[in-house]
């Protein structure tokens, strides 16, 4: 039992002694630096904010490449928006301006139309074989009128454009005042369109408008005009077809049908 007992103490005594456990200390804090320099140089593995960070910086990206394919989108549709806003501007003048270039013209032709009217310029004596009208137009030897409220038919011999005048197979019975109408019996009662009201205005149709060519809104376009005499008794109706069309082509951007009927056919109902 001593034996081990005085085996045992010193052992004891050496675990206890200063100088072993600061010796210890010091191993424990090397041990310690080396590990800290280990992991300092050791490689880093991705965590889990490295990796979220990664993805927001993609969703990042993908944002911006939707945020410009809208935009250019957009650009686009506005851009489309802006040409079919200037290329409608440009037509609705087109078509402006072709309307106005045919309505220019059916005025006129109304115009001339109205002017075929007949009555006495001057007095005319009892007895009197040569009248003075306001005008001659459309008056052919052999048509039959009559004058005023007479139910009497003259038959017209001939026909003087330079001084409006006409000379009749008989002579008047009374006499009759300036501004008394004279009524053609003939062309009421045509039956050809050669001898009616309508072939009157078609033999003096006015010239097209500017020739009958335009430019609008930088194009040269053209003015076409179709006209007819309906073929229906008493042929009083002159049908007129226009068409507006880009120098060049065939197919018209405007066309309109129309029909002009002289104002002197309305006396046709009093016959």
């Amino acid at each position: 039992m001593q034996n081990y007992t005085s085996l045992s103490q010193p052992a004891s005594t050496a675990a206890s002694h200063p100088c072993l456990i600061k010796l210890n200390r010091q191993k424990r804090s090397n041990l310690i630096q080396l590990f800290m320099v280990w992991m300092r140089a050791a490689p880093k593995p991705v965590g889990t904010r490295a990796l979220l960070q990664s993805q927001t910086a993609g969703f990042t990206l993908i944002e911006v490449m939707v945020a410009i394919l809208i935009l250019s989108m957009f650009i686009g549709i506005a851009m489309t928006s802006f040409s079919l806003s200037a290329l409608l501007k440009v037509r609705a003048r087109v078509n402006t301006e072709a309307t106005n270039w045919i309505q220019q013209d059916l005025e006129a032709v109304r115009s001339r139309a109205s002017q075929i009217n007949y009555t006495l310029a001057s007095n005319a004596l009892a007895g009197a074989n040569t009248l003075t009208l306001t005008s001659v137009t459309g008056l052919s030897p052999g048509e039959r009128i009559t004058i005023g409220r007479s139910v009497s038919a003259y038959t017209i011999n001939t026909v003087n454009t330079g001084t409006n005048t006409v000379q009749l197979s008989a002579s008047l019975p009374g006499a009759q005042t300036a501004g008394t109408t004279v009524y053609n019996v003939s062309k009421c009662t045509a039956t050809a369109a050669a001898n009616g009201y309508a072939n009157i205005v078609l033999q003096n149709l006015p010239t097209l408008p500017n020739g009958g060519s335009r430019t609008i809104a930088g194009k040269s376009y053209t003015l076409t005009r179709s006209a007819v005499v309906q073929a229906a008794a008493p042929f009083e109706v002159l049908q007129i077809t226009y068409g507006v069309q880009r120098a060049g082509e065939t197919t018209p951007i405007m066309s309109m049908y129309t029909e002009v009927i002289p104002n002197v056919a309305f006396q046709c109902a009093r016959n």
